[in-house]
């Protein structure tokens, strides 16, 4: 795929499906993201991931979302995400283990 493909084809998925992710692609993912590139060309991240479902849950409830601040939207992106961001802190809340 060249690069103006991915970019024109690109899309966002808001809706998950709740099935396991391969270790190989998980790996992939990260590969990937390691070679992103940083300013100054550092690199100073860590990368964990998490699978475990109860793990997950219980560290969504130490660490909150980002509350959402954008009391006047100015653009249409933080007019969607002051409609979406509710919605999201609500199923994090209420989501069963």
């Amino acid at each position: 795929m060249e690069f103006y493909e991915a970019i024109n084809t690109r899309r966002s998925i808001h809706q998950f499906v709740d099935k396991e992710i391969p270790k190989e692609v998980l790996e992939r993912i990260l590969d990937a993201g390691l070679k992103a590139p940083s300013s100054n060309h550092q690199r100073r991240w860590e990368l964990v991931t998490l699978t475990d479902k109860t793990i997950i849950y219980n560290l969504a409830q130490i660490v909150r979302p980002y509350p959402c601040r954008i009391t006047a939207p100015k653009t249409p992106q933080q007019e969607m995400f002051k409609i979406a961001y509710p919605a999201s802190a609500a199923r994090l809340r209420n989501r069963p283990v």
